[in-house]
């Protein structure tokens, strides 16, 4: 997990990769003074190989690792030994562990806690990955539409996928997107709904309508805010009212934000593999 002091956004990173090996992690418990073992250093031994991780209090600037330690073993099949060397001064070895488990090891105790671990790589085997690289609830906005006093909901949307699009007349990015996003909405009708957000102040409805329709667009138009516009600029790390800005929601989950002008082939590619 990323958390970056200058968004206040938290992200969760997945690993996907193809192949994964197997892993061993180990929590200590140590004395009152160390409770978490901090300074102890850890030698996983499998066959010849040998990983040495250490326990850390901090690293870096304001930021904190966590006490467990993450031993990657490839495809070793079981771990010979475990050697920790306590901040105290204690070595003791732990024997018989196997692989893909969370232990806990208490300095001085023969006693290994010991729990399985669930795989998380979503493309492992049989396990499709799912699209998108974003995982987030869609805000519960309700927006305007333009030339009338209707309220449209995004959790109107719920049932399916919607691609919001933030926009302005004065954009120039927003402009040289629209005929892309018209072809997509035409390539992907009665499977996918688009939205077009005007960020537009100090223009009437029929202004922002009738400038829409002379860039070809077909799909929905509502008039929206920065505030509006704010949870998805968060997501996308951009700042808020920078546009265009594109957001794909699927099944009332944000699945991707997409800052500055879009590509049509990459939102596309995204668009068939949500389902």
């Amino acid at each position: 997990m990323v958390y970056n002091r200058n968004n206040p956004v938290a992200k969760v990173y997945r690993n996907d990769t193809p192949g994964q090996g197997n892993a061993l992690l180990v929590d200590l418990v140590g004395t009152d003074s160390e409770p978490l073992g901090t300074g102890a250093q850890v030698i996983a031994a499998c066959g010849s190989r040998r990983v040495l991780r250490q326990v850390e209090a901090g690293s870096g600037f304001i930021s904190q690792r966590p006490p467990t330690l993450h031993f990657g073993l490839g495809d070793c099949r079981a771990v010979d030994s475990l050697e920790i060397r306590w901040p105290s001064g204690t070595r003791q070895t732990v024997t018989g562990l196997g692989v893909n488990e969370r232990v806990t090891i208490t300095e001085g105790s023969d006693e290994v806690a010991t729990a399985s671990l669930r795989s998380r790589n979503y493309n492992r085997r049989d396990l499709a990955p799912v699209a998108g690289e974003l995982s987030a609830p869609r805000p519960d906005l309700a927006f305007r539409a333009l030339g009338s006093d209707d309220e449209l909901r995004l959790a109107s949307f719920d049932r399916g996928t919607v691609v919001v699009n933030f926009w302005a007349t004065w954009c120039t990015a927003c402009v040289l997107e629209m005929p892309d996003l018209e072809e997509l909405s035409s390539r992907f009708a009665g499977r996918v709904s688009f939205l077009g957000v005007s960020l537009d102040e100090g223009k009437s409805d029929e202004e922002i309508l009738a400038f829409a329709a002379e860039r070809g667009t077909s799909y929905r138009q509502v008039l929206g805010t920065v505030a509006d516009q704010m949870p998805f600029s968060s997501l996308g790390g951009s700042p808020p009212g920078a546009i265009p800005l594109t957001a794909v929601i699927h099944r009332g989950t944000i699945r991707a934000v997409y800052v500055g002008q879009i590509d049509p082939g990459e939102l596309a590619e995204l668009l068939d593999n949500l389902r």
